[in-house]
């Protein structure tokens, strides 16, 4: 379950968690200003937060941007099971620059993987049942971040946009650090465990 809807999860992509819902709810506060925007959600994994997005708002275009064939099967999945219409799932990688095409997002949103790669074996059990393709963000744990930042916040979108990103609780002010020399604002929020979760850049 993922803020209230039924996802199928299993090998290949990582079980949604609720942490991750404060996307959605930074999401409804922009979206609901703008219902009929497009949405891109890269690493997409399961399809949780592109068909949540999708089901709270009918008449936004979210397109789901997956590179791994297990986790885009599921993609398929959810989004038959969530009865969307308004969702398109990408095969294609977030380092991939021509992947969206001629597509103009007006949002990016993104769960990408943060996890420092010599971290990885010291996780706790339960995660590391995770693949670690969803898990691994490279030697500092901002491999993701630097292309999303780099490229599309700051060469891709257009003026008056926007991009949400989860983060590790230690990374947040790194990821501001990034970004921020081409943004109008950034934000840093709190997950109920008073931890930095989540970070909000505005062009």
């Amino acid at each position: 379950e993922f803020y209230s809807n039924e996802f199928y999860v299993g090998e290949g992509v990582l079980v949604p968690r609720p942490e991750t819902e404060m996307i959605i709810d930074e999401v409804k506060k922009l979206l609901i200003k703008k219902p009929r925007a497009t949405v891109v959600d890269f690493c997409s994994g399961s399809g949780c937060i592109a068909i949540t997005i999708a089901k709270l708002f009918p008449d936004v275009k979210v397109y789901a941007v997956e590179k791994y064939d297990e986790a885009y099967g599921y993609i398929l999945r959810n989004i038959h099971l969530n009865h969307v219409t308004n969702v398109i799932a990408i095969k294609g990688d977030v380092f991939d620059t021509e992947v969206l095409g001629d597509i103009k997002p007006d949002l990016i949103v993104s769960n990408p993987p943060y996890i420092r790669s010599e971290d990885i074996c010291t996780l706790d059990a339960e995660v590391l049942n995770e693949p670690h393709t969803a898990l691994d963000g490279g030697v500092d744990g901002l491999e993701f971040y630097r292309i999303l930042a780099d490229y599309w916040f700051t060469l891709y979108l257009n003026e008056d946009t926007a991009m949400i990103l989860e983060c590790a609780e230690d990374q947040a002010a790194e990821i501001v650090e990034l970004i921020s020399a081409n943004a109008k604002k950034t934000e840093i929020l709190l997950d109920f465990n008073g931890l930095q979760r989540v970070v909000k850049a505005f062009k």
